[in-house]
């Protein structure tokens, strides 16, 4: 029965899954209240099963049996008859005007753009990845956290968006050595960077060119996205605003420390600066 109530062993579960302590995501969530942050943390948690299917598993036709399991979980929780954690969460906000099936299958047409080919073609198809796997399910929290806020809604999508190009910017090298291509063919081809020097881990001015396209891809989604709001942004999407300050604070480092290091690291900010963050951006927005 839908109570709209995440059970207590779905919410321990998506709390580990995508809100660790000393995770971004931890800092940004740790001033909404108990009830939306437990419905925010399954969203989240569902994309991060999601995205974790073309980052763990090698096989093709395996990765995308398991997206149709994904597929067929969803629906089942639609049903009411969820079996895995994060779907046990989800199963109460479906049905109503918070989330539905379609929208959360949406995620998974995202994954598979990239199953099929191990690779996106062009700039549109970096655009849909990142709308599908990163602005849908921050804007279906955005509807969670502020029902009725259609600002709020396209301020989220834009920052989901900005953060998922920062994502694939920071894992370029880790995912082309797993054989994803996360950077399109088109932008590889106008940096004459070649697949196979990508997954190589060659700190070039060709990797950095590369590189710097998309931070500033990120950056102008970002900035995009405060445009929304041109006085305050409201109190309850101010995990938002959080998220994207740590993204600008991350993407200030890795220029500072020089591009050519995301061949050998992946920067995250400290748990201190992420609170720090957090706290200035629900209080002094």
């Amino acid at each position: 029965m839908k109570s709209g109530i995440v059970s207590v062993d779905s919410l321990l579960y998506c709390s580990e899954k995508v809100a660790p302590f000393g995770s971004s995501n931890y800092y940004a969530l740790l001033w909404q209240a108990p009830k939306t942050r437990a419905r925010v943390l399954a969203v989240l948690a569902l994309r991060q099963e999601l995205l974790d299917i073309p980052a763990r598993v090698s096989d093709g036709q395996l990765a995308l049996t398991k997206l149709n399991w994904w597929r067929e979980e969803l629906a089942r929780a639609a049903r009411g008859v969820a079996q895995h954690p994060v779907s046990n969460g989800l199963q109460p906000l479906l049905g109503g005007s918070l989330l539905s099936l379609a929208e959360l299958t949406s995620m998974c047409d995202g994954i598979e753009m990239l199953l099929h080919t191990g690779r996106l073609h062009d700039e549109a198809a970096l655009l849909a990845f990142c709308r599908l796997t990163g602005g849908l399910p921050w804007q279906l929290t955005a509807r969670i956290a502020a029902p009725g806020d259609v600002s709020g809604l396209a301020y989220a999508e834009q920052i989901g968006v900005g953060l998922q190009l920062l994502d694939a910017m920071q894992n370029l090298v880790a995912e082309a050595q797993r054989g994803m291509i996360l950077a399109p063919t088109s932008m590889l081809e106008r940096h004459g960077l070649p697949v196979e020097r990508l997954a190589s881990a060659e700190p070039d001015e060709h990797f950095v060119a590369l590189a710097k396209d998309m931070l500033t891809r990120s950056k102008s989604t970002l900035l995009a996205a405060r445009q929304q709001f041109p006085g305050q942004v409201p109190a309850a999407l101010r995990y938002l605003v959080a998220l994207a300050a740590m993204a600008n604070a991350t993407m200030k480092e890795l220029e500072r420390s020089g591009l050519e290091s995301l061949t050998s690291q992946h920067l995250s900010l400290t748990p201190v600066r992420k609170l720090l963050l957090a706290w200035k951006s629900r209080w002094f927005t």
